[in-house]
């Protein structure tokens, strides 16, 4: 997966500063996007061919010890 986002330089700075710590559980990335993708009845993410979409809502879920 790829995606490109803009964040104010202390934004940024912030974001890899709590990317170097050690967590207790993975951190977690969650997107909400314009276009629907197609999900088996196993919650396997299936998708064919290359996709273009708008992130309407980003967040992250970072664990803290």
């Amino acid at each position: 997966m790829q995606a490109q986002i803009s964040l104010g330089a202390t934004s940024f700075d912030d974001l890899t500063m709590l990317l170097r710590q050690p967590a207790p559980r993975p951190i977690s990335l969650v997107m909400t996007i314009v276009q629907e993708l197609s999900v088996s009845q196993d919650g396997l993410l299936y998708v064919e061919d290359s996709i273009d979409t708008d992130v309407t809502d980003i967040y992250w879920i970072m664990p803290v010890k």
